[in-house]
């Protein structure tokens, strides 16, 4: 069984998109095996999706291959929910 190395990420409204995925593509290089980022607010998802795509683009060209799950999460500390994406090596 794999040892799960993941890193969390909070997603703001003014993320870099491209930004992001570059960070994104480097935790894997170092070895993490998940990314669990968190977006609120219209905004911020809607730059995670932009990461997401942008990442999917980067990670083809260098051979990983990712499965990709999204759900609602409760964020406690701000009272509100949330969108979790669960980025995992395959």
């Amino acid at each position: 069984m794999t040892e799960i190395n993941k890193k969390d990420l909070r997603i703001s409204g003014s993320t870099n998109a491209k930004a992001l995925a570059n960070s994104m593509v480097e935790f894997f290089m170092k070895g993490y095996n998940c990314i669990e980022a968190v977006a609120i607010g219209a905004a911020a998802v809607n730059q995670m999706i932009k990461a997401k795509i942008i990442f999917k683009g980067m990670i083809t060209q260098v051979g990983i291959e990712c499965s990709f799950n999204e759900s609602f999460t409760k964020v406690i500390k701000e009272d509100t929910t949330g969108i979790k994406f669960i980025i995992k090596i395959i």
